[in-house]
């Protein structure tokens, strides 16, 4: 098609504004509150793309916004740029030329009580560091602009180490908690995030620099019950839908910013004690790298897919198998990284990069992707990586809907359920492409246009296979957050793990589809009937890898009649340690006392048979096991079953 940089639908994903409080106090229903803002985002972001194409290095010279939530930057996905800066070595260091934010912790649950920190590692020597702006949800430190400190006093943990430090920040209870993620009741209710504040970095030539998104903070409701988990080693933790790795060297931003990441050294990680059990592995950003200047077209980048293993044919892909590279031997299909907090974590983010798998690497010569990889803007396609669906008018003209396509959808389209292989070639209608000029108009007839069948496609890459009867329908979903030199606290690892079991949760029965866009909604029916997604956390099959002190595991989990529980000691140095195994109900009730004495160094088991301390049954349903070995604590959940 050769518009690359223009095609602005199908190349930096925008997002619709808010559609909740927003829309209804301009009087706009949903879907019209949608067409509106791309419309009018489309516009405007053409205009800031070309001003960066002109001059890709003026960080300060073109006004990027600075108030609208993240999602109002331009969001490229990672197949979009080519890898075209050097390799870095991986270290614990900053890369040259870049800084980083973090807040720590990067959850908090909104009591007023629960603080954070934000360090900024400006990665060299300035003048100072401010911030000012900052969210009314947030009570600060002092008034702003608040100063961010290096000199080892307060809040900061090293002086003149060129990480910048502010706190303590608390929720103002004054303000009642948005009640769920993005403000989308179809995403998980008690979750929110939000800007903490702007950066202002005094150079030492006396100009001010900032990020190109300002750092951002998790919020969790108080009354959230804390998510159950498992220390398997000083490096991996677990709850039931969500892995935590800790590593010094931010590998999963890394890679988002073409610095030489090493995704490998987490899965490798992950792979020593859990087992080959996923498809595709899900990496949340916990923090913060950008590029200077911070218009550097890596900073752009919401989501990242990277192919692990393609064993499969008629998509394009030539076959491929890395998978032995990341610890696994053959299961792992591919790896997605998704930036930090609302620029990244959003449903149209996180299954776009999924699609990716398998879709839009379909020869450009055909005229249907635009060489990215993905479907042209232009296309019909109605995929999340490209094109918009097409009304037929019945008389060779269509009308386009900007709300089936890149930023939201509802389904996958057919063509996309083809090259995964759940659908027949004949189920597949002939894709369409405008011959025209960019239809921004969302209600513009189309009258001028190609056509691509899906015989053509297979003339050019045969027929896809495993087809229908045989294609992999039962997917596994591994969600990780990689965590900078440290392990997650629980309030952190419950909101990951709210939003892990979210995903692959079953939407009832009675409830219309979910849309897949700037939200966090379930995509258990995205891709139609009888395929199915999961994201629970297997159990450590090899317990003699894990460290002393932690639990092994619990098996069976689900139960009915009774489940063993496992761990190990460490030598404590005198004849035995204190140990305590308890049950709790999810009230934080305790139910039972399973072992309350010492206990030499070495492997233990303990039986809990489903009753209380009373020898009655307990009622179905979901409890906690506590593990306190007087140097660890440690919880699990377990699912008794009627």
């Amino acid at each position: 098609m050769g518009h690359k940089t223009l095609q602005m639908p199908s190349g930096p994903r925008i997002a619709p504004e808010p559609v909740g409080k927003s829309a209804r106090a301009h009087g706009l229903s949903p879907t019209r509150a949608r067409r509106r803002a791309k419309l009018l985002l489309v516009v405007g972001l053409w205009l800031l793309e070309a001003a960066m194409v002109a001059t890709p290095q003026s960080a300060e010279r073109h006004t990027l916004p600075e108030g609208d939530p993240p999602q109002l930057l331009p969001m490229r996905c990672g197949l979009e740029l080519p890898p075209v800066h050097p390799p870095f070595s991986v270290s614990s260091e900053l890369p040259p030329g870049t800084r980083s934010w973090e807040c720590i912790p990067s959850v908090i649950r909104s009591d007023g009580v629960a603080s954070f920190r934000v360090e900024v590692d400006v990665n060299g020597t300035v003048n100072g560091v401010t911030m000012d702006q900052i969210t009314e949800l947030l009570v600060p430190p002092g008034p702003a602009p608040v100063t961010l400190r290096d000199d080892g006093l307060g809040e900061d943990r090293v002086a003149d180490d060129s990480v910048f430090t502010c706190g303590p920040f608390t929720y103002k209870t004054a303000i009642p908690l948005p009640p769920f993620y993005q403000n989308d009741a179809s995403s998980p209710a008690g979750l929110y995030t939000t800007r903490v504040g702007f950066v202002r970095i005094q150079e030492m030539d006396a100009t001010v620099t900032q990020f190109l998104l300002a750092p951002e903070v998790g919020l969790l409701r108080p009354d959230i019950a804390a998510a159950g988990t498992a220390t398997l080693s000083p490096e991996v933790m677990t709850s039931d839908h969500c892995i935590n790795v800790r590593s010094s060297a931010r590998h999963t931003q890394r890679t988002l910013r073409f610095l030489g990441g090493n995704l490998a050294a987490l899965t490798g990680a992950i792979y020593q004690l859990l087992p080959d059990a996923f498809d595709i592995l899900v990496f949340f950003s916990n923090d913060k790298i950008e590029r200077l200047p911070r218009n550097d077209s890596s900073n752009f980048v919401a989501g990242l897919h990277q192919q692990v293993l393609t064993n499969f044919t008629g998509t394009g892909q030539s076959p491929f198998d890395a998978s032995g590279s990341y610890g696994s031997t053959g299961s792992l299909l591919g790896i997605n990284l998704l930036d930090a907090w609302g620029r990244g974590v959003v449903s149209n983010n996180v299954t776009h990069e999924i699609v990716h798998q398998w879709s839009a690497w379909i020869d450009v010569a055909l005229g249907l992707t635009d060489g990215s990889p993905h479907y042209s803007a232009f296309s019909s396609v109605g995929s999340l990586v490209g094109g918009f669906v097409w009304s037929d008018h019945g008389v060779g003209t269509f009308l386009r809907h900007c709300d089936e396509g890149r930023n939201g959808a509802h389904h996958a389209p057919p063509l996309d359920l083809y090259l995964m292989g759940l659908v027949a070639a004949g189920d597949v209608a002939p894709q369409h492409v405008s011959s025209g000029g960019p239809p921004l108009d969302c209600n513009e007839v189309i009258s001028n246009y190609s056509t691509v069948t899906i015989a053509e496609i297979q003339n050019r890459h045969g027929l896809r296979t495993p087809g229908p009867a045989t294609a992999l329908r039962d997917f596994r979903l591994g969600f990780v957050v990689e965590s900078h030199d440290r392990l997650l606290d629980p309030t952190e690892m419950t909101f990951y793990e709210i939003l892990a079991a979210h995903t692959t949760r079953s939407v009832p029965p009675a409830d219309l589809d979910p849309y897949l866009g700037f939200n966090w909604a379930p995509l258990t029916r995205f891709f139609g009937p009888g395929v199915s997604w999961r994201s629970d956390v297997p159990t450590p099959t090899d317990t003699s890898r894990l460290p002393p002190g932690s639990i092994a595991f619990n098996h069976p989990n689900p139960f009915r009649t009774e489940t063993t529980i496992r761990f190990e000691l460490a030598p404590s140095g005198s004849s035995g340690a204190a140990v305590q195994v308890e049950i709790y109900d999810v009230s934080g009730r305790l139910v039972r006392t399973l072992l309350d004495m010492p206990l030499a160094a070495g492997p233990h088991a303990v039986i809990w048979d489903a009753r209380d301390d009373r020898r009655r049954l307990v009622p179905a349903g979901v409890y906690f096991y506590r593990l306190n070995t007087g140097r660890s604590v440690t919880t699990q959940r377990l699912l008794r079953l009627r």
